[in-house]
């Protein structure tokens, strides 16, 4: 029986008209599940079942999955059954395979059925359910069974041979229920089936990573705007990563996206009693959805000035406030979005932050977490920006006012550190041409005239500032 390490998911951007030919291709843009979708993750023990944070890569909660292992059963592969509204589970053990039913919203197991298995020891290794509740299995052998759930067994009819083998196979339908795809690890292509016969109608080529050094390829689902999602167990357990791809035609392009999560190894995600070892995923709707609102107090400010960043949580179904949501308040960093606080909303459905302001960034609320009903949601408000501008001093001037004499500006002490300072000298309030050092030797020209300066500050991320000085007494 396999055991299964760590998960990356690679996203496919392919609506499922594009198989067809229909749409042009186009490029991966966010790796999170649509609204209404929330992807979960069985610990190959059976004893965890886990919500994913598609968005910051880790893991939400962790429940009981209540999955019988006394068997020594693991689960190899899940599925959402939209007649029922329940996750079916694949289960391996040397006695055989057994479906399990869950409850998508909290894992709870709601029976379990053992499969009558093929003749010619063509283990089913990956499950698939259509819109009408028809279950479809890949065998290891490359046959395509149609299962029927008795009270306590499953029959299992061959439909015919898909031309795969191996045991990573992973079966998933579309969007809608009707088309049904199969990866096929040894070529890393992604083939549409026929359901009567298992013929291949499209084959997909992809370049998705290549296999080996323990990495498997298990757990395609496709979500409700047809998205591809592909896991690939990696046996070390380390974080691993994800990719987006670009599709042309009946190509698929991949470029390394970001880091995704870690389930176990040296660096567990944090939050959990122990490392969860991912044995299979499933995307299963939610019934609820919600949005998180923003406000700020301001959207300048000087260096050091506080900033009130305000959010309201709502769900959208019952346009109700969500109270005792966790939301945290995230900063651009260039490449990444990294958390600066955690708050959690009030019975209004609202929190908020404030603090000082060193630097110009962006920011964003993140709020993930359960509604009251135990339907899962991710939330991401619309980005929003806080320029800060430099913390400025009054420029004063030193040296003897007299016609022949050097006068010197000094910028006096500005914030932060590593400013650059442009000059600009003025004679009763007229620029003087060419006058653009930090001295200023005076010209018996002057005599009788006032003298003052215009000091600029500039740093790369911060809103330029300039300040004058007072003026001098009349040159003498």
């Amino acid at each position: 029986m396999r055991r299964f390490a760590s998960l990356v998911v690679v996203v496919i951007v392919v609506g499922s008209a594009q198989w067809l030919g229909l749409t042009p291709a186009h490029a991966i843009t966010s790796m999170s599940l649509p609204a209404g979708q929330a992807m979960y993750v069985l610990d190959y023990t059976g004893a965890s079942w886990v919500d994913t944070d598609l968005q910051n890569g880790h893991f939400v909660s962790t429940g009981s999955a209540a999955v019988d292992s006394a068997n020594d059963y693991a689960p190899n592969s899940m599925a959402y059954n939209p007649a029922d509204r329940t996750v079916y589970v694949l289960e391996w053990s040397a006695f055989g395979r057994r479906i399990e039913r869950l409850d998508p919203s909290t894992g709870r197991r709601w029976g379990s059925v053992q499969l009558n298995e093929p003749e010619g020891l063509d283990w089913i290794d990956s499950i698939a359910i259509g819109s009408g509740g028809q279950i479809y299995g890949l065998g290891d052998q490359g046959g395509l069974y149609s299962i029927a759930l008795g009270a306590t067994s499953a029959g299992v009819e061959k439909k015919g041979s898909t031309g795969l083998s191996g045991p990573q196979d992973s079966l998933a339908f579309d969007a809608s229920g009707t088309f049904l795809f199969a990866l096929d690890p040894a070529t890393r292509t992604i083939k549409w089936l026929s359901t009567s016969d298992g013929s291949t109608i499209q084959t997909n080529t992809t370049n998705l990573p290549t296999l080996g050094s323990g990495k498997t390829a298990v757990s395609m689902h496709i979500d409700s705007v047809g998205n591809f999602w592909v896991g690939i167990q990696d046996s070390n357990g380390e974080l691993t990563t994800t990719y987006e791809g670009l599709q042309s035609g009946t190509t698929i392009t991949f470029s390394h996206a970001e880091n995704y999560w870690n389930v176990a190894g040296s660096n567990p995600t944090p939050g959990l009693s122990a490392p969860v070892y991912a044995g299979a995923m499933v995307i299963a709707p939610q019934t609820d959805t919600t949005t998180v609102a923003h406000t700020q107090s301001a959207g300048q400010v000087t260096y050091g000035g506080a900033v009130k960043f305000s959010m309201t949580a709502t769900n959208t179904s019952t346009h109700t406030p969500l109270a005792g949501v966790t939301a945290q308040l995230q900063r651009w960093t260039g490449s990444a979005w990294a958390g600066v606080k955690n708050v959690i909303t009030s019975g209004t459905g609202a929190a908020s932050l404030t603090f000082a302001q060193t630097i110009s960034t962006t920011y964003r609320w993140y709020a993930s977490g359960r509604t009251a009903a135990h339907d899962y949601f991710v939330a991401i408000s619309p980005a929003f920006a806080v320029k800060v501008a430099l913390l400025a001093a009054t420029p004063t001037i030193s040296g003897t006012v007299r016609h022949g004499s050097t006068l010197t500006a000094h910028p006096g002490t500005w914030k932060p550190a590593g400013i650059t300072f442009a000059y600009q000298w003025y004679v009763n309030g007229v620029a003087v041409g060419g006058a653009t050092k930090s001295t200023l030797t005076l010209s018996s020209g002057w005599i009788g005239r006032k003298i003052s300066v215009h000091v600029t500050g500039k740093k790369t991320g911060y809103v330029t500032v300039a300040r004058s000085s007072a003026s001098t007494g009349a040159v003498a």
